[in-house]
């Protein structure tokens, strides 16, 4: 028997069958990089779908690791949950339960910064992404 193949309509549809909130593809997170989430969340919860892990795939080579590493870093500079998950993760919906998590904890989290913005000692309040691309050069 042939193993049914992820699509994002498989994604929707278990959002749907689960009451998670309509999510947003392809979403652009950084102002300067062509960086996307696979899709976004309420409250800067981001989801990957990473393909190719048991088959040496770009994720899993070397330069694509690091190039993750970098992406997904400054995604959480910049106040976002990050969740990665397999295709076969999509399908069988053992990622709603992480989803739901990371839900719950943006809800209860102690002091949020709802403007993104932190305050760094002797400066005035800036943009997490400005503070970012002063320190690193990008």
């Amino acid at each position: 028997m042939k193993r049914e193949k992820y699509t994002p309509a498989h994604f929707l549809a278990a959002c749907e069958r689960w009451g998670l909130p309509e999510p947003q593809p392809e979403y652009r997170f950084h102002s300067s990089r062509r960086w996307r989430f696979d899709w976004t969340f309420p409250r800067k919860i981001a989801v990957e779908v990473v393909g190719g892990a048991f088959v040496s795939g770009r994720h899993s080579r070397g330069q694509g690791q690091i190039a993750d590493m970098e992406r997904l870093n400054t995604a959480q500079t910049l106040g976002w949950i990050v969740l990665q998950f397999t295709p076969r993760q999509i399908l069988d919906g053992s990622f709603v339960a992480m989803v739901l998590a990371a839900q719950t904890r943006r809800q209860v989290e102690f002091c949020p910064h709802p403007d993104d913005r932190v305050t760094l000692p002797g400066t005035e309040r800036i943009a997490a992404e400005n503070v970012f691309n002063r320190t690193v050069g990008k």
